[in-house]
């Protein structure tokens, strides 16, 4: 809200910078007199604010009665760079129409000193003596009292206004500050947090770095020894599986390193129980015995079937036979049966 001046002839000026204000509507209900060249002084207008608001409870000052004298009435005791002059001057020293506002000389202005009249101000005069019908002495007194009421009720009427915008201002102010007091606060919490997170994930990183072990540090296995073993522990070594098997190599079963110690008798693979080996062939079969890896076996024994017999041990007749002339694993081929009676000892071959 501006800040409106109180004094009259004062230019009206914002609360926050010291620069006239285009707003504020010019008041043409009641005479005043042209503006004067004063700079607007926030002090100064809160003095007289609350010299309106809150009078002293006597007026006080020099009273000058009858015409003054002609060097009071030409002397300006006061500079303009000095204007405004403060309400508690000790050249302010004579009776004004507001009470607790004093004046430096007995026709002087509000904010002090005692300009001269323009020829502005003149015609001013001139123009409110016309429009207030002033004729007579008596006419000017009743004028000038009405004029001074009416500027005694704008001023009160600004003076509260300006206290409603100072009140209003120091509310704001207060709440500006404990938003800026609320925002110190977050700020602290969210540094305090960003420290935290940040010493956790330095403590997160240094124990990954602790466990996690230099490849120069890291443990390796320990070489095997190049002594020779005892000659007696050798020499009793059997083998606890079957040789013929290949073995795969695996980390947990991989041989040692080491050069084989000398002395050493090694035994040859062992063959199968009798009781787990195969028949034997019979003495008109020809094919070489093969190896599967665990036993020795003939081919009459494997999946292929069971042997053709020959000719002579054959029972009954057989017409035909398609056969190859010569099996896989290199039997005879089959010939055709002759009729005749079998031999008894084939008939005991048989049955074996």
């Amino acid at each position: 809200m501006p800040e409106i001046p109180i004094t009259p002839g004062s230019p009206s000026r914002s609360a926050n910078e010291d620069t006239p204000m285009d707003d504020v509507p010019p008041i043409n209900s009641m005479p005043t007199r042209p503006p004067a060249e004063v700079p607007y002084n926030r002090e100064f207008e809160d003095s007289v604010m609350r010299a309106i608001l809150d009078p002293p409870p006597t007026n006080d000052g020099i009273e000058s009665h009858g015409p003054l004298p002609a060097f009071l009435l030409g002397r300006d005791t006061v500079p303009h760079e000095e204007l405004p002059l403060p309400l508690d001057d000790p050249r302010r020293q004579y009776k004004s129409e507001i009470p607790g506002i004093k004046l430096t000389h007995p026709t002087g202005a509000y904010e002090g000193g005692n300009p001269d009249p323009t020829e502005e101000d003149k015609a001013w005069v001139r123009a409110w003596m016309e429009r207030n019908n002033i004729k007579t002495k008596e006419d000017l007194d009743r004028g000038k009292a009405e004029a001074t009421q009416e500027v005694l009720d704008e001023m009160r009427k600004r003076a509260r206004a300006r206290k409603a915008a100072i009140e209003e201002r120091e509310k704001v102010e207060k709440e500006l500050k404990a938003l800026n007091d609320q925002r110190e606060v977050e700020l602290k919490a969210q540094r305090s947090i960003i420290e935290k997170a940040k010493a956790k994930k330095e403590e997160r990183r240094a124990k990954r770095t602790k466990l996690a072990a230099p490849v120069d540090e890291a443990p390796r296995r320990k070489p095997p020894s190049t002594e020779p073993r005892d000659d007696t522990e050798m020499t009793d070594f059997a083998p606890t599986q079957d040789l013929t098997h290949p073995v795969e190599r695996t980390p947990s079963n991989e041989a040692p390193t080491s050069v084989t110690p000398p002395n050493v008798t090694k035994r040859a693979p062992p063959t199968a129980p009798a009781n787990m080996r195969a028949p034997k062939p019979w003495s008109y079969l020809s094919a070489p015995p093969i190896s599967n890896g665990t036993s020795v076996m003939t081919p009459a024994l494997t999946k292929q079937g069971p042997p053709i017999a020959p000719a002579s041990m054959r029972m009954g007749k057989i017409s035909s036979y398609s056969g190859p002339s010569h099996g896989k694993w290199g039997l005879p081929a089959a010939q055709p049966a002759t009729t005749g009676k079998i031999p008894d000892h084939a008939h005991t071959k048989m049955n074996m």
